[in-house]
């Protein structure tokens, strides 16, 4: 059939692909890390002590555009849904 000359609708922004979780392991080895990395470091603020990291949940996050695209990821603009100062 001949082409009726519209070009398509444009696609919604797709939200990333779900990830598998993590293991019990994996998570206190990044918990970890993080920790070391925070310890005398000028860029990471302290909050604690114990050098404790917040973490987030995937659906405490607004995901927005695709900034950007590699050869194996995709960089998305993100927010929180609420501040977690107060």
């Amino acid at each position: 059939p001949a082409s009726s000359g519209r070009s398509p609708p444009p696609k919604a922004p797709s939200l990333p692909r779900r990830q598998p979780p993590h293991t019990p392991d994996e998570l206190q080895f990044a918990k970890r890390t993080l920790q070391k990395l925070v310890q005398d470091s000028h860029f990471f603020p302290v909050h604690d002590k114990n050098n404790r990291v917040q973490t987030i949940r995937e659906s405490e996050i607004d995901f927005g555009s695709v900034l950007g695209k590699g050869g194996f990821c995709e960089v998305r603009s993100a927010s929180l849904k609420y501040s977690m100062l107060g």
